[in-house]
């Protein structure tokens, strides 16, 4: 069959399952079950995984992904209109959220709390010169961005160290 209408973007495997969206739409490919569309789309969709967990998002609403269901997290009014730019794990049970407008931010999935993240890194980066972050080691996170460099930053948010071949130092 041919279900896949547009072209795919982004691709995450989780357990023995398969994840991939295209522009509008999330798939999902298993052995037993083959290609089947997500009932979930909207003008913006993303996936992220992050150690155990699969996140699902759409326009400006955030989902888990469990044993084929999704159970939507609830954001607090000061982001809920912000988009999702990155899910990234933080410690048991916590995840650190990068938000277009609002930058980073902290949740507690077991309290079902979001908290902002108290950093400098927040005002240093704007948003539309942020590429990725990822974790480097249990406490060390690196972040790229598109005219500025790349920096690295604790788990508290304090930068440690950045660089920009654009600029001396």
């Amino acid at each position: 069959k041919d279900i896949i209408e547009d072209q795919i973007d982004k691709l995450e495997s989780f357990g023995k399952e398969i994840f991939f969206k295209t522009k509008n739409n999330i798939f999902k490919y298993s052995k037993k079950n083959g290609f089947t569309k997500i009932n979930f789309s909207g003008l913006y969709v993303n996936l992220f995984k992050t150690d155990n967990k699969l996140f699902f998002v759409n326009d400006t609403n955030l989902y888990t992904y469990q044993k084929d269901n999704l159970k939507q997290i609830s954001l607090p009014q000061a982001i809920e209109d912000d988009f999702i730019l990155d899910i990234l794990p933080y410690d048991k049970d916590k995840f650190l959220f990068r938000f277009y407008n609002n930058g980073f931010y902290i949740y507690d999935e077991k309290n079902n709390r979001f908290s902002s993240f108290p950093s400098t890194i927040n005002k240093t980066i704007f948003p539309e010169d942020y590429v990725k972050t990822i974790p480097i080691n249990n406490n060390i996170f690196v972040l790229g961005t598109k005219d500025n460099g790349i920096i690295f930053f604790d788990k508290q948010g304090q930068i440690i160290s950045s660089f920009d071949q654009n600029r001396s130092e």
